[in-house]
Order: C-alpha cells, then sequence, then structure tokens
C-alpha cells in the first residue's frame, strides 16, 4: 500500500504472473481501477471484498471512489444554488413603481 485515504487507494505489486489482486474493502460499483494508467474492471470477491486483474511484473494499481450518485450529487446542488442565486439577486433589484391609471 502506497497511499490511502478515503475514496482513493494505491498499491504497488510485483506479481510473476497475471493475478486477481484482492483488497479487503467492501465491493460498490462505484470503484474505478487503473493498473499502469489503463481502466480495469472491479470484481467482487469473496462475498463482499474487491478485486482486479494485474500482469506480471511491478504495477501500480489506482483504486478510486466514483459513484453516480456523487456525479448526480454535484449537478443537483450546483443547479440549487444557481436557483438560490437568481432568487437572492431577484429579491435584491428594485421593482418598477406600477402607476395606475384611473
Amino acid at each position: 500500500m502506497v497511499y490511502e485515504r478515503p475514496g482513493r487507494l494505491e498499491i504497488e505489486v510485483n506479481c510473476p504472473q497475471p493475478q486477481l489482486l484482492v483488497i479487503s474493502e467492501s465491493f460498490h460499483l462505484g470503484w474505478k481501477a487503473m493498473v499502469e494508467g489503463r481502466p480495469q474492471n472491479v470484481y467482487r470477491v469473496n462475498g463482499d471484498f474487491m478485486g482486479c486483474i494485474v500482469g506480471p511484473g511491478k504495477q501500480r494499481v489506482v483504486l478510486t471512489f466514483e459513484p453516480n450518485s456523487l456525479e448526480a450529487g454535484r449537478l443537483a446542488s450546483c443547479l440549487g444554488m444557481g436557483l438560490l442565486s437568481v432568487c437572492f439577486l431577484g429579491c435584491l433589484t428594485p421593482r418598477a413603481a406600477v402607476i395606475s391609471e384611473g
């Protein structure tokens, strides 16, 4: 393990042949794997762990947690902030006085 923080793991491996790297982190469809900069599938292993295939030799594996719900949440937050800004600016602009003829 080279680097570990929530949502990101970096691991260096050195294998004599292709192997299944198993990580004792809970599997979720939001995990993405890159092996030497190339995308790799993440598999459910032993019930609830995750793993990916690594080739022979020394390689760096980077796993990041990027669920679709995170992107949807960002979009909803940005839209909400935009709507809030429009409402706030609408309250600040002076309204024209309506003069009724009568």
